[in-house]
């Protein structure tokens, strides 16, 4: 605890001296007031009304196009088959299933 005084009158001190000899000026006169708010709160509802009109006439000036219509076309080659391939193909079970790296394996176990 004594040390703690010692550092605190140290620091006292040093404070004394330095109002003495230069010219510092108070916190409160510096203009920072921690009460007043630096943007006014009517100013955040300006800025989202405009946004809001920007937004609008962005959407609304530019009509939308979409040249994906435009551009693309499909052309179909058909060719005649003796039957009909069905769409999904058959898998197998689970059980019945096994991977393409299984060979690998039962080689080793021959």
């Amino acid at each position: 605890m004594n040390e703690d005084n010692r550092i605190k009158e140290l620091f006292d001190v040093m404070k004394q001296n330095d109002l003495k000899t230069k010219n510092i000026p108070a916190f409160d006169s510096m203009g920072l007031d921690s009460q007043k708010p630096r943007i006014k709160p009517w100013m955040y509802g300006a800025a989202a009304v405009l946004l809001f009109l920007v937004g609008c006439f962005a959407i609304f000036q530019s009509p939308v196009t979409n040249s994906f219509e435009e551009d693309f076309s499909v052309s179909l080659d058909l060719i005649e088959t003796k039957q009909a391939e069905p769409l999904l193909a058959d898998t197998p079970s689970l059980f019945e299933w096994e991977a393409d790296t299984d060979i690998l394996i039962k080689e080793f176990d021959d």
